[in-house]
């Protein structure tokens, strides 16, 4: 699935809420034609499969939430390295 590429995407845009990282005029045009590439190759998707499949049981929500889910991580390692060790961190 394409959709677990939106990974980056997050990681970029809470780097720069969290943590005060530069994005740029080019980085957020990337960021907008990432978003909307994504949209454009799983939306429809969605639409047609199918009304009687609920949106939980085709699992591109799932892969969203666990992408959502590294993205996080991600961010959540840079913080916890200050009191951890960084490799014992991503472990756990």
């Amino acid at each position: 699935q394409v959709i677990i590429d939106s990974q980056p995407l997050t990681v970029a845009i809470l780097a720069a809420l969290f943590f005060g990282e530069s994005i740029g005029a080019i980085g957020a045009g990337g960021l907008v034609l990432g978003v909307v590439g994504l949209l454009l190759l799983e939306v429809p998707a969605l639409s047609v499969e199918g009304s009687n499949t609920s949106v939980w049981g085709s699992g591109e929500w799932w892969m969203f939430l666990s992408a959502q889910s590294m993205a996080v991580g991600t961010i959540m390692v840079r913080w916890v390295s200050k009191y951890s060790d960084p490799i014992m961190a991503t472990g756990w």
